[in-house]
């Protein structure tokens, strides 16, 4: 271990262990660490987008509220409660794996390849109070929040030096901070039937693109 450890850092040490099954016998090699580094990398890039674009967002004084969010940032806050009620009760079962799994699912799916792909059209381009943007800047700082919470178990090295660089947090540690609770709106139950469709709509016509490009 503290050779991996001086190769790559401690916290990708403690992402490979939280990845597996401990319950079986355990495999391991440079490959699943690389493959576990590239995991790490996406994890930590999706922190520096949303620390990026929240620099000029006060968490009290520019939120919007829920009621007043877009339709794509409801359903994005939503997906964001579900992740966390489903990584607390793994936490509460001792099942890192699922903790692991779910977040790296929601970082590279909805959150990488969606929601944060189409933020560019609005955080880069419209004016620094325009309701857009602040309804995205409120979804994204709840999720840096969240997720930091959530991964401060697995990886504290980089949560804490995170958590650092967040000046409306008064907090000295990350670690004496709680876990997020998850929220329970009457909206989602909706949100869920329409745009489950729209998610599932877009990667038919994603694989198609792809079909066709590859021809």
């Amino acid at each position: 271990p503290s050779k991996v450890i001086n190769q790559l850092g401690a916290d990708i040490v403690r992402l490979w262990v939280a990845s597996v099954d401990y319950t079986a016998d355990v495999r391991v090699s440079d490959a699943i660490f690389k493959q576990v580094s590239e995991v790490y990398r996406k994890i930590r890039n999706t922190f520096r987008f949303l620390h990026g674009n929240i620099s000029d967002f006060h968490p009290v004084n520019n939120r919007v509220e829920f009621k007043d969010l877009r339709e794509v940032d409801q359903y994005m806050y939503m997906k964001l409660q579900e992740v966390i009620s489903t990584v607390r009760a793994a936490y509460d079962r001792y099942d890192f794996a699922s903790v692991y799994h779910t977040i790296n699912n929601f970082v590279s799916s909805e959150l990488s390849s969606f929601y944060l792909d189409i933020a560019k059209d609005v955080v880069y381009i419209y004016g620094e109070d325009h309701p857009d943007r602040r309804a995205m800047q409120t979804v994204m700082y709840d999720t840096l929040l969240a997720l930091l919470k959530l991964l401060t178990p697995i990886l504290p090295h980089t949560t804490d030096e995170l958590w650092a660089y967040l000046e409306h947090e008064t907090a000295e540690s990350i670690q004496l901070t709680d876990m997020p609770e998850a929220v329970n709106y009457p909206e989602f139950k909706e949100l869920a039937a329409k745009w489950d469709k729209i998610m599932e709509l877009r990667d038919d016509v994603l694989k198609a693109l792809e079909e066709a490009r590859n021809a």
